[in-house]
């Protein structure tokens, strides 16, 4: 049965952190016309990350106490700021109130109940293993950085808030983790909705165009899905549309649309439900957005506590998600430098200065420990044309006509004509879309006043991220692959661009659209590309849910009792003990059932998905030392150097389960022939756990 008490108990929780934190979310938003009350959730959520975490620094600790003291902060707060504002600086318009908090309940329970048909946090397919074991690892930590599930005695590598604010709120409700996993999902994605829904209205004050946004931004797909239903329909076109022969739908093909690049998007991301950093800081790069938007429609400089607050915002994308930091950061820049007529130049380099240097200082801890990326190089395999118009090619559609109408000198369009030649003879396919929208917003933006240069501002950075993955790539595990070179840079920058387009694309779409009666031909061609772009959400949800068959469950580790019996019984026993006691347990293979342990009870091992390690960090001398070691824990019979290597690693525990027996034909029977120093505590089927006396 579904756990509706859980649903409850987290949904309230959210609701409960949004209004406490509504008054400093109404500060930092006084040039919103909803006071920012559709991020108010999101501002709550980052609030209670940031002052557990800064607490945990300060030496307090990590655990169920600090994050209820964060909690009390933040509520503090916010009642200094009505007894030193009133509360007549807080007022919002009801009915706004009351559709934004019905389109964030509705959201979260529906997709909710989505996940409940298909729960399982699976090895295959995704990260759900490593975010499982994360957040985990984070509950059994008692400071902060978390200790590396995947690489015992050390800290996690990784940029890894969102999975701390998930630990948070599990702390807070007291929700069991495999639980918690996918009514976090839940709450992103409904969170997202909201937060675009608020953006739309911020830019128009009309709801229409703020569920027009909504649309694009979360529920939306690309134009693959399309081409899949043709293909099914008219057995035989699939050649030609570029698809292998296919009996059945899958909603997986639409994220992998440019060769050997991963293209996910807002709601293909809600949907196969990796709570991975990607994911989580969706709904935070729509509040950075709103925020942006507050201040330059802001008619004076914000104060000096409302600066630092928004450089907490910005800076939150570095432990978040660290792609989006750049972008961010760029993006707040372009905003004061909009304003410096406005304000002055001298105060709006001011504002600037202390919300940059505010958004690095603020995070310095996790600056200072934080081993980033190796490196940028060139990129050799472009983007055909072809393949961005099936990711982007409705926005490109909305943004153009938009552009093009509000153009009035019209000898600016012969110019863009002109662009197109260029980007021909340069070999350079993008060019030919992106060159003159480029051209077209930049002129716009700087004749422009208002909202308007707002979303002038995120096409251009939208357009500019797209140039960029076409020239560059970060340097990573993959680079050295043959065509996948810039497979996770085109991963992480395509869905900070499909939230700018989409936000841009929502209000050109609405702007355009209310007069839709004397363009009818325009109208045909909208509705027919956002018709092709809603194929995919019941699609895709039909079959990601599996055909929403057998009873719901939210439990993600349920499965395990299905399929791994001897090993849940063996994780269950683990996960009652206290502490954080090594548990040696087979390396693991990523993508494999393998390093089980560590995921669903939090407790470190010698080492887990070793493909992973080498991800996060440079060291791969560790991680091939540490993989030769448990090799020869498992295989030699040599009592004094299983001794050594397990003393090494500070062992408590040895783990003989269902990867150990698949890994190694014969276990050394050591562990046996020593009861003295290996105390039997598990023994169930095939499940052996010893304790290191």
């Amino acid at each position: 049965m579904i756990e509706l008490f859980e649903i409850a108990l987290w949904w309230l929780a959210i609701e409960v952190l949004g209004m406490a934190a509504l008054p400093i979310t109404s500060s930092m938003c006084q040039g919103l016309h909803d006071r920012g009350y559709a991020i108010t959730r999101l501002v709550g959520l980052l609030l209670l990350t940031y002052v557990s975490w800064i607490l945990a620094q300060l030496g307090a600790g990590y655990s169920y106490t600090t994050v209820a003291i964060s909690f009390i902060i933040i509520a503090l707060c916010s009642a200094a700021l009505i007894r030193i504002k009133g509360t007549g600086s807080f007022k919002i318009d009801r009915r706004l109130i009351l559709t934004t908090a019905l389109l964030y309940t509705f959201a979260f329970f529906l997709l909710a109940l989505i996940r409940a048909y298909s729960p399982d946090i699976y090895w295959s397919g995704g990260e759900k293993f490593m975010d499982m074991a994360f957040i985990n690892a984070l509950l059994r930590s008692p400071t902060l950085p978390p200790m590396d599930p995947w690489l015992s005695g050390l800290s996690i590598n990784y940029y890894y808030f969102g999975h701390l604010m998930v630990a948070d709120l599990v702390l807070l409700t007291g929700v069991k983790s495999s639980i918690a996993f996918n009514l976090a999902t839940a709450s992103f994605f409904a969170l997202s909705l909201a937060g675009a829904f608020g953006i739309g209205y911020n830019l128009t004050r009309r709801h229409a165009a703020g569920y027009v946004t909504a649309l694009f931004v979360t529920i939306a797909g690309n134009l693959v899905s399309l081409l899949q239903v043709v293909a099914l329909v008219f057995p035989g076109t699939s050649p030609m549309l570029g698809f292998p022969e296919i009996t059945s739908f899958s909603y997986w093909t639409a994220s992998r649309v440019i060769p050997h690049t991963i293209n996910e998007f807002p709601f293909f991301s809600f949907l196969h439900a990796d709570l991975h950093a990607h994911m989580i800081s969706i709904p935070f790069q729509l509040a950075a957005m709103a925020m942006l938007l507050g201040v330059l429609r802001s008619g004076r400089p914000h104060h000096i506590l409302n600066l630092l607050a928004l450089g907490l915002s910005i800076g939150f994308f570095y432990p978040l998600n660290s792609w989006e930091y750049p972008t961010y950061i760029a993006l707040t820049t372009a905003i004061f430098l909009l304003k410096a007529r406005e304000w002055g130049y001298v105060r709006a380099t001011a504002s600037l200065f202390a919300v940059l240097a505010s958004s690095y200082i603020l995070y310095y801890p996790f600056h200072s420990s934080f081993e980033a990326s190796r490196g940028i190089a060139f990129v050799t395999d472009r983007t055909e044309l072809v393949y961005y118009l099936l990711v982007f090619g409705m926005f490109l559609f909305f943004m153009y006509s938009f552009a093009v109408v509000a153009i009035r000198e019209k000898y600016l369009l012969a110019v863009v004509i002109v662009l197109i030649p260029l980007s021909l003879y340069l070999d350079f396919q993008l060019l030919i879309v992106l060159l003159p929208l480029l051209f077209l917003s930049s002129v716009s933006l700087l004749r422009e006043k208002g909202e308007l240069r707002f979303v002038y501002l995120l096409v251009i950075a939208g357009a500019s991220l797209s140039l960029f993955s076409e020239v560059f790539y970060v340097e990573d595990i993959f680079s050295p692959l043959p065509g996948y070179q810039r497979m996770n840079t085109v991963f992480k920058i395509y869905e900070q661009i499909w939230l700018l387009f989409a936000v841009a694309s929502g209000y050109a779409a609405y702007m355009v659209g209310r007069d839709y009666r004397t363009r009818r031909p325009w109208a045909v061609v909208a509705c027919s590309l956002v018709l092709a772009a809603l194929v995919y959400p019941p699609l895709a949800t039909y079959e990601r849910s599996g055909k929403f068959a057998g009873a719901p469950e939210l439990d993600g580790a349920r499965y395990i009792s299905r399929e791994h019996q001897a090993d849940y019984g063996a994780l269950l026993f683990l996960g009652n003990m206290t502490g954080t006691p090594v548990v040696l347990s087979a390396p693991g293979e990523q993508y494999r059932w393998t390093s089980y342990v560590s995921t669903f009870t939090g407790l470190p091992t010698v080492l887990g998905w070793a493909g992973h390690e080498l991800t996060w960090r440079t060291d791969s001398d560790e991680v091939n030392r540490r993989l030769n070691d448990i090799n020869t824990i498992y295989r030699s019979g040599d009592y004094r150097e299983t001794m050594r290597l397990i003393t090494k690693y500070n062992v408590t525990y040895i783990y003989i389960g269902e990867a150990e027996h698949a890994k190694y034909d014969g276990i050394t029977p050591v562990f046996a022939d020593h009861p003295e120093t290996f105390k039997p505590v598990y023994d169930f089927l095939y499940v052996k756990i010893y304790e290191v006396t």
